[in-house]
């Protein structure tokens, strides 16, 4: 009876290790000085470059929608917006209206459009997208917000941006890290959450509970509570996680690209063990039943 119970958790933790849910995790996408696009596995802490753009100088302003599985960035050589596309690894540049202001050191995808501050400014760019031609969106409109703060601080320098599902911006700027409502007609309630915030690329997790964040001159990765509270990032016991300084991030994701629908062979084989412990479970259940009638 021992031996069956054995077997049957036996069984039940292959089942588990053989979920593809088990194998889920958070992924990242950041651009680096190279003109590279960077996939962060938050998970088993892999940096591994998915693709290469080919745009010289430094990209900015990533920006990830996950709606469509695209990453947006901005280059400062044309003021171009583009965007690499996940699912057939190719990049476009966007048409329709231009972005105003020359280049912009932040970003995030929010209700389909794509915000960024301009830099050393308080002025919110809002540049909505025109989703009608499958593969292609355009710039169909861009709104401004100036004073989008509503306080006397005029020169805002990134850091990073990061909008959540609800609509709250998260920015880490040279004011420290801030937050503004923008789900509205227009930004509201904006709070200093922590002056002393460093100026850092964030991201918030697929939870939206918290913030990944890197420090950019160090490649060091940390996460911080929505108050700014941060600790560092470990990949190991007292080893601290560190990649690739990257120039800026998109949003995290709580699956990546290796994550199917089916389990990866390795599970297949644990579920085969787990199949074989519950029939051999059955099979001493069976001939223990016939000894006992002997």
């Amino acid at each position: 009876m021992k031996s069956g119970r054995l077997l049957c958790l036996v069984a039940f933790v292959a089942f588990l290790w053989a979920s593809p849910s088990a194998f889920a995790g958070s992924y990242l996408f950041g651009v680096s000085d190279d003109g590279k696009i960077h996939q962060v596995n938050l998970t088993d802490f892999v940096d591994t470059v998915v693709f290469n753009t080919g745009l010289t100088g430094l990209l900015n302003g990533a920006a990830w929608d996950d709606t469509n599985g695209r990453l947006f960035y901005r280059s400062p050589q044309d003021s171009n917006l583009y965007f690499w596309t996940r699912a057939n690894n190719t990049q476009h540049v966007l048409g329709g209206q231009a972005l105003p202001a020359a280049f912009n050191a932040n970003a995030s995808f929010y209700n389909g459009a794509y915000w960024y501050v301009q830099d050393n400014t308080d002025t919110l760019f809002r540049a909505t997208m025109d989703f009608s031609i499958p593969g292609f969106p355009l710039i169909s409109n861009v709104d401004h917000f100036d004073n989008f703060d509503g306080t006397a601080l005029t020169s805002f320098s990134f850091g990073d941006i990061a909008i959540s599902n609800s609509g709250v911006l998260y920015g880490s700027s040279n004011y420290g890290l801030f937050s503004s409502i923008i789900s509205g007609l227009t930004p509201a309630q904006v709070r200093i959450l922590s002056p002393s915030f460093g100026l850092r690329q964030i991201s918030l997790d697929p939870t939206n509970s918290f913030l990944y964040t890197q420090d950019y001159t160090t490649g060091n990765w940390y996460t911080s509570d929505l108050d700014g509270y941060e600790v560092p990032l470990y990949s190991a016991p007292n080893v601290q996680f560190n990649t690739t300084p990257l120039r800026d991030l998109g949003a995290t994701l709580s699956t990546g690209p290796q994550d199917t629908a089916l389990p990866e062979p390795a599970a297949w084989q644990s579920l085969g063990l787990g199949l074989f412990a519950f029939s051999l479970f059955g099979y001493n259940r069976k001939f223990g039943h016939r000894s006992a009638n002997r």
